[in-house]
């Protein structure tokens, strides 16, 4: 990771290869990174103030062109939306907000040309409305979204049920609205066969010392009714 941080903090070739080259090792090496070691290199550069054309070209193309942006969304929302806003600037990440709340349609030549400068470019046009969505997501807007894993987000703030197709982390972050320990238990039903066996372990267990806790803390009340 730091290969790649030290080759981002240079404008020019090394000389060894052409820019091109570079540009397209640099690229291959960040993508073959953990998403989690990838955003963590995306904050540091951040924390560094590392804002050149090469860093700005890679980070919107290795988040926006990847298979798993929407997951990405979902369970590292934050990150994303930090190493997007760092590379857009708060103002034309505000306006990228504004802009893409309106249909395609409904957009002036001027705001079209915002999208595209910002998004389409770095993404093929088939991807262009999972782009917009993911885009808007992490930037804080929840309204009309249709993709899965952002649409079961948004739903599994009132009813966590509907968050069975979100990442157990996800879900976990989740849970603090709906009560110490009404949250465990909700997850804990939620969770699907698809997950590994460790995950459901993790659920089952830690819903089981919630309710015990509960149960204890209760148990001791003077003022039952039996």
């Amino acid at each position: 990771m730091n290969e790649q941080r030290q080759m981002l903090r240079t404008q020019q070739s090394s000389g060894l290869l052409s820019p091109e080259q570079e540009n397209t090792a640099t690229r291959k090496l960040v993508r073959m990174l953990p998403p989690q070691r990838m955003l963590k290199m995306f904050g540091m550069l951040r924390k560094e103030r590392v804002n050149n054309a090469r860093t700005r070209r890679l980070i919107l193309l290795t988040l926006l062109s990847a298979e798993n942006l929407e997951y990405w969304c979902v369970k590292y929302r934050r990150k994303v939306a930090n190493a997007l806003v760092h590379v857009w600037g708060r103002r034309t990440a505000s306006i990228l907000r504004a802009v893409l709340t309106k249909s395609a349609g409904d957009r002036s030549q001027k705001e079209r040309q915002i999208v595209q400068r910002n998004l389409h470019r770095c993404t093929d046009s088939n991807n262009a409305d999972r782009v917009e969505q993911c885009v808007r997501f992490v930037l804080g807007d929840e309204d009309g979204l249709t993709l899965r894993r952002l649409a079961a987000y948004r739903d599994a703030k009132t009813n966590l049920a509907k968050g069975d197709v979100l990442p157990f982390e996800t879900l976990v972050a989740l849970r603090k609205s709906f009560g110490r320990y009404v949250g465990w238990v909700l997850i804990r039903r939620s969770i699907s066969f698809r997950r590994s066996l460790q995950q459901r372990l993790m659920a089952f267990v830690r819903s089981a010392k919630w309710c015990r806790g509960f149960l204890s803390a209760n148990l001791r009340r003077s003022d039952w009714v039996c």
